[in-house]
């Protein structure tokens, strides 16, 4: 059997993923359909049917073995299947049952069909009443029967009264002559004589037509018996114990099956309507550059003041493990040195980009690279208040006023994250990140961390393109279903025209479904994993500017087991831990690539993704450094 080709199987997963978006829909009218159909059968009055099978008789007269014969048969058929629904058979019927009123009005209704290629008429009645049904079918054969008896008995009628008569008349002659013999005894007179042979001259000439006529008589009734063809009923109607409508189940699951199939067009015709960016293949068609981390829709990360998973009460470990694949990604990137500078927007507001940039800043600041956070979102800085900060002093200052960073920065108890916040709002941010102060501070910034991260405005506004301009990569925030294409084209245009390195994409509130990728960024089940977690909890305390006690750090310091590979990979794990052992032993600059580790294993047979060995080799990585 030939397999599918891999066009093939994106499609099949494309329609999968359309009608697993669409359930609720299809399952609602569904069981609407279905439901309504049944309600309205069970309303309906029930029908009742019963049949009957005729036999045409047809006469000896007309049996012959030519292609006439056979013809005219099948036109008596025809002939009496119409006449079984005419009006007198109809009228008769009913008179005979005690129905004085319509056919139509008893609820019942007649059918006739000729069998084909036979002699056998099958008769069906229809009535609410199932005893009528059968009764109403058998007496329309009785009665069909005798009025075609008496119709074709009628050209003959006149022929045999005649004949009837002049018997009757010939008969009395006889008896006359008869008596009249008898009365004249043994006559002696010769006139007496002459008499009585008169008499009995008359009566034998009055017997010979008597003969005569009695021979033609039943020439007739010959000639009627052969010439009439009769109806025979072969099969009573039987009173019917079901319903042959409404057909509850029947109505039921079609009207089941109907609504899914409307369902189903209003879900793809709402798909193809749908112009907004939804799956990992959307995205990365539009942009042309990879998912590199799928965060969860989960409840750590909704609601106000929320948004932070690497804090120490922490009890979920699904989207604390999707912001470190997401960390490994950028690591792994292009096998190359982390950007310096990262800035991380979105198309539009409410996607979720200040969640993400506080997260992966304090996920990248957990391990050893020295990282800040910058908020530059001058219009609508949310940081501050994620992290329990005050937004006193910060960009804007630093900027406006010729502040160092040290001034406005705001330190954890790990030393390897800072932050800086927005500080006072401006009017003119656009001209503030354009300006000469503002790549100094870049020099800065990036002089004293490895890593600087701003959460940037989203792309409604002018300064986002500033910063892009300006920062050495860039990383989009999508929220699945609400970015349209032709809006994600445009800032993907306009970042090509700024000369920015948009790095990657973030979906963010990303189902857990096949279409976002294998779910192995968030391997941890909420319920599974609840307070299961050793965590250190460390009283870290964040001194302000001013050196004022603040609120407890943030650290990542819990470390969940590492997922098993994937089971597509199970096979070629041993060829995968000697690449890495291999690799281990050459200097940095000789170590196999991920990239290289994939395209190796490819040569070997492996089919799977590159995104299964990524995580594999990161892990594989991390527990060699741990």
């Amino acid at each position: 059997m030939a397999e599918n080709s891999p066009s093939e199987n994106v499609e099949l997963k494309e329609i999968a993923t359309t009608l697993w978006r669409g359930k609720w829909l299809i399952i609602l009218f569904t069981l609407f359909a279905a439901t309504g159909a049944y309600m309205i059968s069970r309303r309906i009055t029930p029908v009742y049917e019963a049949s009957t099978t005729l036999l045409i008789d047809q006469a000896p007269a007309s049996q012959t073995s030519d292609n006439s014969s056979i013809a005219a048969s099948l036109r008596l058929a025809r002939t009496y299947s119409e006449l079984l629904t005419k009006r007198p058979v109809i009228e008769e019927t009913l008179a005979r049952l005690g129905l004085d009123t319509s056919l139509e009005s008893t609820g019942s209704s007649i059918q006739v069909q000729l069998l084909e290629n036979t002699q056998l008429i099958e008769l069906t009645t229809q009535s609410i009443d199932p005893v009528l049904a059968a009764e109403l079918a058998n007496k329309i054969v009785e009665v069909f029967a005798e009025q075609n008896q008496d119709l074709q008995a009628g050209r003959f009628a006149a022929s045999k009264a005649s004949l009837s008569a002049q018997l009757d008349a010939v008969s009395e002659l006889i008896q006359a002559h008869d008596v009249a013999i008898a009365n004249l005894g043994s006559p002696r007179t010769s006139g007496r004589i002459a008499e009585l042979e008169r008499l009995q001259s008359e009566l034998v000439q009055f017997q010979a037509s008597y003969s005569n006529l009695l021979q033609s008589y039943e020439q007739v009734r010959t000639a009627e018996a052969q010439a009439i063809s009769n109806v025979i009923q072969v099969e009573p109607a039987q009173v019917p114990r079901q319903p042959i409508r409404p057909r509850v189940s029947l109505n039921t699951g079609l009207a089941g099956v109907v609504g899914a199939l409307v369902a189903m067009g209003i879900v793809f015709l709402m798909q193809h309507l749908d112009d907004t960016l939804r799956t990992t293949e959307d995205v990365e068609r539009v942009f042309e550059v990879p998912a590199l981390g799928y965060i969860p829709r989960t409840k750590e990360l909704s609601g106000k003041n929320h948004g932070l998973v690497l804090q120490a009460d922490a009890q979920y470990f699904a989207t604390v493990e999707a912001f470190r694949s997401l960390r490994t990604n950028i690591e792994l990137l292009g096998n190359s040195a982390v950007p310096s500078t990262i800035f991380i927007a979105s198309p539009g507001i409410d996607d979720g980009k200040t969640t993400i940039a506080s997260n992966l800043a304090l996920t990248m600041g957990s391990g050893e690279r020295k990282v800040v956070l910058v908020d530059a979102d001058l219009r609508r800085p949310g940081v501050h208040e994620l992290l329990g900060v005050p937004n006193e002093m910060g960009l804007s200052d630093l900027l406006m006023d010729n502040l160092e960073p040290e001034a406005v920065t705001t330190s954890f108890d790990n030393p390897n994250f800072k932050l800086i916040t927005s500080g006072r709002r401006v009017d003119n941010p656009g001209e503030l990140l354009s300006s000469t102060r503002f790549t100094d501070l870049l020099a800065e910034l990036e002089k004293q961390f490895e890593i600087v991260i701003f959460d940037g405005p989203p792309f409604l506004a002018n300064e986002a393109l500033v910063l892009a301009s300006r920062l050495k990569s860039v990383m989009l925030v999508i929220q699945p279903g609400r970015t349209r294409t032709g809006v994600a084209k445009t800032i993907k245009k306009q970042l090509d025209r700024a000369h920015a390195d948009l790095i990657g994409v973030v979906i963010n509130k990303a189902p857990r479904r096949p279409a976002y990728g294998s779910g192995g960024y968030y391997y941890y089940d909420d319920e599974t994993d609840k307070g299961s977690p050793k965590q250190t909890k460390q009283a870290l305390s964040q001194p302000s500017p001013n050196g004022q006690e603040l609120q407890p750090s943030l650290t990542d310091q819990a470390k969940p087991p590492p997922s098993r590979p994937s089971s597509i990979l199970e096979p070629y794990k041993e060829r995968v831990d000697e690449l890495l052992m291999e690799s281990e032993q050459q200097s940095p600059e000789q170590r196999y690539t991920t990239r290289q580790i994939y395209e190796l294993i490819q040569e070997d047979g492996y089919s799977g993704s590159d995104r299964t060995v990524q995580r594999y080799v990161s892990r594989w990585r991390k527990a060699q450094n741990a």
